[in-house]
């Protein structure tokens, strides 16, 4: 008998890539791409950790329960609003090609 060509390879297409997104928290919280600004790793940004970068213009449009903290599930109703609108990054814009 000939090993098969398939021989003992059988782990590694497997268990490789847990996820398949980015590592940083953002499934384990459900904040998603927001997890970034959760620096306490509390599951959910406070208005003090969202006050820098791009969230702090959204912050209290996200912040539904206005109780200063961004949850998982605030995050989550955000970006299935967002995904409805039709939002997302504009094509052909963005990478500096001019």
């Amino acid at each position: 008998g000939k090993p098969s060509p398939r021989g003992g390879k059988k782990s590694g297409k497997k268990g490789g890539k847990k996820g398949g997104k980015k590592s940083g928290g953002g499934a384990q919280t459900g904040l998603g791409n927001m997890a970034q600004f959760d620096t306490d790793k509390d599951g959910k940004i406070s208005k003090k950790e969202g006050s820098s970068g791009w969230l702090a213009n959204i912050f209290d449009r996200l912040d539904a329960d206005s109780d200063g903290f961004i949850t998982a599930k605030e995050a989550a109703a955000a970006r299935a609003s967002f995904k409805r609108k039709g939002g997302g990054r504009p094509k052909g814009s963005g990478s500096g090609s001019q």
